[in-house]
């Protein structure tokens, strides 16, 4: 007879072993549990500070994006009235490099809502399409053959730079505005259920 078959299962010893062994297992499995949960916590933390951290830094871009437009406006402004004189190339008012946040951080766009995401990345293309096709607009008549004189370049750019303003204005408000909420902790995109 093998010792399998001569072992008797109501020995203490064998039952202690088993049921030490099943607490033991228990308890492993508990404390992964336990361990999964904390580190699950805290990397929705930091997820969040990440969040956050992205919007204060979007909404700060977007508040500079408007001033640049609005200061861009004032100059063509004062050059259409004569209180400025052109001293330099009138390209410099269609440069977007002073922008970098949004290009620096766009693979991490996701952290916001799907709403926000979406309304920011529509915004600053809009700029960077509007700035590069007012450049190219403003540089392909200059090299052409029709002749421009400066008053005609200023008022082509005053137009260019309120198609600018108006295609991002308004849009750009509600961002901020998103944005502060997301600062604030809200998830602007979360759908709101009535009570």
């Amino acid at each position: 007879m093998d010792a399998i078959s001569t072992v008797n299962l109501a020995d203490p010893a064998l039952v202690g072993a088993f049921g030490g062994a099943f607490i033991g297992l228990l308890a492993v499995m508990g404390g992964q549990a336990f361990s999964a949960r904390q580190s699950r916590r805290r990397d929705d933390n930091i997820r969040e500070q990440d969040r956050r951290a992205l919007a204060t830094a979007l909404k700060v871009e977007l508040r500079q994006m408007q001033r640049l437009i609005d200061a861009k406006r004032q100059i063509i402004k004062g050059l259409i009235d004569g209180n400025l004189k052109v001293t330099g190339p009138l390209t410099a008012l269609f440069r977007t490099e002073t922008l970098g946040v949004f290009k620096s951080e766009i693979g991490r766009i996701g952290l916001l809502d799907t709403d926000t995401a979406q309304l920011i990345s529509e915004i600053f293309g809009r700029y960077y399409e509007q700035s590069a096709y007012a450049l190219e607009e403003y540089e392909a008549r200059q090299a052409s053959s029709e002749q421009f004189d400066e008053q005609d370049m200023i008022k082509l750019l005053s137009h260019m730079m309120d198609t600018i303003s108006k295609e991002i204005s308004e849009p750009a408000k509600t961002a901020i505005d998103r944005l502060k909420r997301i600062e604030q902790g809200e998830n602007p995109g979360a759908k709101r259920v009535a009570r």
